[in-house]
């Protein structure tokens, strides 16, 4: 079984761990690690998990999937219809564009599949790639964990342009009116015009993750530094709203502005940034946050998935098995939601199961302990997965991880190949 880490260290504690899976397993992980008063190491397995949001065309629901499938499956009974196999996880939430699919995978491809299931084209990025992509003008816009913004052309996957910052680029790319407005991890949003060219930036004090939004022609966004921020469309702020914990996830329905955080509450403000009501849960939550009309759907770490009506009361929660990651989607009156406990489920809007659908493993993405580990600093060691090449290059790396700061670490690149393009794996030494 492929394992895809990266070790973290934080006030002593030492743990393998994939970001690219979402910041909400770093701080699971370091909760957990908290509770014990240990020194662990956790190392995170690939596994069954649905981590991404789905979409829906004509009654088919795609989505990706941590077993390294896209699949297609029936809105009507949850029935696969086919699948599409990539040599990675798949984390970035897929977009449907005139009749073809596009979405990155963890082994650097971005792919463009047609709704058959047929492979158009594929590009191949410096890393990985987990963001949501977003179209404009004929062309199609993501982000990669090599800091890069790109732009391909919808047809061909031709490269028109690509954009440079110093962070990873999450799930928070938003387009609007032919600007791209999207976030990254050296804590800045960004607004480029379609030909790539900076309009504007806007520093916080931690990273930006997860998707903006424009609603009633205001920017949303939200940062790691425990702020929900609202922007003029030229990059002004208006407001802030401070919460007690790391913020993800931020949407908008009617006159109110949602956002969840992990200090276990789902905050709805008013436009001018007041607090109308919050509601908490028995867990942090991650991103899972969708405004309709009418209710709020919203996933947890307590396993549950709950229902709350515009002045935050409990409608119903439904109970899984594991976490819930990924916002919800409504679509004739069903809500879709994937789990990390491998199945894609679908209920109606009294909370009952219509059906779900399980993934190819049956277990979800894992966290194994390993050795206690006393060590005050981290090498990571980059090695081909057959091979190890001799000669070896000494890199120094900075992580911004969430709101747990800023940490650095020396690792040693023995390698100058990709993963599975370049066959690489890595492991703390």
């Amino acid at each position: 079984m492929d394992k895809y880490i990266q070790p973290w260290k934080s006030n002593g504690v030492s743990f393998e761990i994939d970001n690219t899976f979402g910041s909400i397993n770093v701080i699971a992980a370091i909760e957990a690690i908290k509770e014990t008063g240990l020194s662990a190491a956790f190392a995170l397995r690939t596994g069954g998990s649905i981590v991404s949001s789905p979409v829906i065309s004509e009654d088919i629901i795609y989505f990706g999937c941590a077993d390294h499938n896209f699949y297609a499956v029936s809105f009507e009974d949850g029935n696969e219809i086919w699948r599409f196999e990539t040599k990675g996880p798949i984390i970035s939430s897929p977009l449907f564009y005139n009749d073809v699919l596009y979405f990155g995978s963890y082994d650097r491809n971005f792919y463009a599949v047609k709704k058959n299931g047929n492979l158009l084209w594929k590009i191949t990025a410096e890393d990985v790639i987990v963001s949501e992509p977003k179209t404009t003008s004929g062309i199609i816009v993501f982000g990669s964990k090599d800091y890069n913004l790109y732009a391909v052309s919808a047809e061909t996957g031709e490269l028109k342009w690509r954009f440079a910052t110093n962070g990873y680029i999450d799930d928070a790319i938003t387009v609007h009116n032919d600007v791209i407005y999207f976030g990254s991890w050296d804590q800045k949003l960004y607004a480029l015009n379609k030909e790539g060219k900076k309009l504007w930036e806007f520093k916080t004090n931690g990273i930006i993750a997860s998707q903006p939004i424009v609603h009633n022609e205001t920017l949303y966004f939200t940062s790691a530094d425990q702020n929900l921020y609202a922007l003029t469309l030229d990059g002004k702020e208006k407001w802030r709203f401070k919460t007690s914990g790391p913020l993800r996830t931020v949407d908008a329905s009617r006159n109110l502005i949602f956002c969840i955080s992990r200090d276990k509450h789902v905050y709805a403000l008013s436009e001018d940034g007041n607090l109308e009501w919050k509601f908490k849960t028995g867990e942090m939550l991650s991103k899972s946050l969708t405004a309709t009309d009418d209710m709020v759907f919203v996933g947890g770490c307590d396993n549950n998935f709950y229902a709350l009506n515009m002045k935050g009361e409990v409608l119903w929660k439904f109970r899984v098995k594991n976490i819930i990651v990924p916002p919800a989607l409504l679509y004739k009156n069903t809500v879709i939601f994937g789990c990390e406990d491998c199945n894609l489920y679908a209920l109606n809007l009294n909370g009952e199961l219509i059906w779900k659908f399980h993934t190819s493993l049956s277990y979800p993405i894992i966290y194994d302990v390993e050795s206690i580990r006393r060590e005050k600093s981290f090498e990571i060691v980059w090695k081909p997965a057959e091979i190890l090449e001799e000669k070896t290059e000494t890199r120094k790396d900075k992580v911004d991880i969430a709101d747990y700061g800023t940490f650095s670490g020396t690792y040693i690149d023995t390698s100058k190949t990709d993963y599975l393009g370049r066959k690489k794996k890595g492991y703390v030494k």
